[in-house]
């Protein structure tokens, strides 16, 4: 029988841009290209999407979200506060990822 272990997140550097509704070039630019808006009358406002080549999937990102590309070069969408508690800003000079 399997008992629960717990695990801790090892710091990893990670680096992300957020999607503002507006900055489509910018998230084409960061995600390699792998970023598309969707445009909808139900939507209120624009929202996109990004390719995450690990699950082999397109992720709906809504204005607001953070992009994040992750370690093995893959991109997904965070919301702001699920960012803010798992990451904390890394100042130029600690930079150690490229």
């Amino acid at each position: 029988m399997s008992t629960p272990t717990r695990f801790r997140r090892r710091p990893t550097e990670v680096t992300a841009l957020q999607w503002t509704g507006d900055n489509t070039e910018e998230m084409k630019q960061f995600t390699d290209g792998k970023f598309n808006v969707i445009l909808g009358p139900e939507l209120p406002q624009p929202n996109g999407e990004v390719y995450d080549h690990l699950h082999d999937t397109w992720i709906r990102v809504y204005p607001g979200q953070w992009v994040i590309k992750g370690t093995r070069g893959e991109f997904y969408p965070i919301a702001p506060d699920v960012l803010a508690e798992t990451y904390e800003p890394v100042l130029a000079q600690e930079t150690t990822a490229p």
